[in-house]
Parts: structure tokens; C-alpha cells; sequence
């Protein structure tokens, strides 16, 4: 088994603390994170156009509800 680098292990890490966020109240902390990731979404390329289409078409709302 392939031993982590740092890089690798504090991003694991980041993903954890997002999941562990959501799953406290997703209602809430999902539009939160949302928010912070097209805020932080570097020239609006990489997570705007997909965000913005699960948005328009209405899967957020079913996200929220799983």
C-alpha cells in the first residue's frame, strides 16, 4: 500500500471535516459550502458552470433531501 504525502493527507483531511460539516445539518451547511467553494473557485472555471447547472435544473434541492 502506497504510503500518503503530506499533500495528499491534509486534502483527505479537508474532505472529512466538509463531510463531517454537512452531515451535522445539511439543510443548512450544504448552501454553506456551496458558497465557500464558488467564492474561493479561482477565475470561475473549475466549480461555477457545474454548480450553477446542479442548481438550475433543480438537484440540489434533491441533494438536500437524501
Amino acid at each position: 500500500m502506497k504510503k500518503l504525502t503530506f499533500s495528499e493527507r491534509m486534502k483527505a483531511f479537508g474532505i472529512r471535516r466538509v463531510i463531517r460539516y454537512m452531515d451535522k445539518d445539511p439543510d443548512e451547511n450544504i448552501p454553506k459550502i456551496i458558497d465557500w467553494l464558488l467564492k474561493h473557485d479561482v477565475g470561475g472555471e473549475s466549480l461555477t458552470p457545474q454548480v450553477k447547472a446542479i442548481q438550475e435544473q433543480g438537484e440540489f434541492q434533491v441533494l438536500c433531501k437524501l
